[in-house]
């Protein structure tokens, strides 16, 4: 079975970190869906980024949502809305109470040759009187090629390699250069009714920096189904920004 090379695209550019209030900690993504990219889109091979504005309730809900920047097409901006009403968020907590706060979700819609798939960025949280907002950090595709061409190949390239340690996690492997300068991460997901055999991701990241922020570079091999491939990346690396940098 041919492996999906996942492609993830750049999204809004980092501005400046910017301050949650004090003794509060900001909203989160909890339950991210793939997003679904308008039909007459891909037909038109349209492209574009929405700054989706969300209110975010004391129950992780998103409240009122608002495109905050348009992709300049509105079938683009409508399907970005659609996606995130659908979402499940963990609310802002300040002095250990849910707090209602409105954050701003980067969505970008991007064709490449094996996929029309839809990314999303760290959810940016908006000062507390509305204006501006900011990215402490950001992420996008990692202009360096992965090391290995399949995911054979590369389980047999990490577990061969003097400097790279190998560590179980829950969901995987955990494999990480001496240094710490990049990590790959093995996930699997076995099905015993699937007859595509068991799922798996390899996903590489590093950290590098800006003139402005700290951007996390992400390569992926993965398979077998470009869909899962993505959901299951856009999960991941939601993750990671939510972790923040090391």
């Amino acid at each position: 079975m041919r492996p999906e090379l996942i492609a993830i695209l750049l999204l809004t550019a980092p501005v400046a970190a910017l301050a949650v209030p004090e003794k509060c900690t900001p909203s989160s993504y909890a339950k991210v869906q793939p997003l679904k990219y308008p039909a007459q889109a891909v037909a038109a091979r349209i492209e574009g980024k929405v700054l989706v504005e969300a209110v975010v309730e004391t129950d992780g809900s998103p409240g009122q949502l608002a495109v905050l920047e348009s992709s300049g097409n509105t079938d683009l901006d409508q399907a970005a809305l659609d996606s995130v009403a659908e979402w499940r968020f963990n609310a802002m907590q300040c002095d250990g109470k849910a707090t209602r706060s409105t954050a701003v979700v980067p969505v970008e819609f991007a064709l490449s040759s094996n996929s029309s798939e839809g990314s999303v960025g760290t959810l940016i949280p908006r000062s507390p009187g509305g204006a501006g907002y900011a990215l402490a950090f950001d992420w996008r595709t990692d202009p360096q090629p992965l090391e290995f061409t399949s995911l054979k190949d590369g389980l047999q390239y990490l577990r061969s390699q003097p400097g790279i340690s190998e560590r179980r996690t829950p969901n995987g492997s955990r494999f990480t250069r001496e240094d710490g300068a990049l990590v790959w991460d093995l996930f699997e997901t076995r099905d015993a009714s699937s007859p595509a055999g068991p799922k798996q991701l390899i996903l590489r990241q590093r950290w590098t920096d800006t003139l402005d922020a700290r951007v996390l570079l992400i390569g992926a091999i993965c398979l077998p189904t470009p869909t899962w491939c993505q959901q299951e990346i856009n999960r991941r690396v939601a993750d990671i920004l939510n972790q923040g940098p090391p």
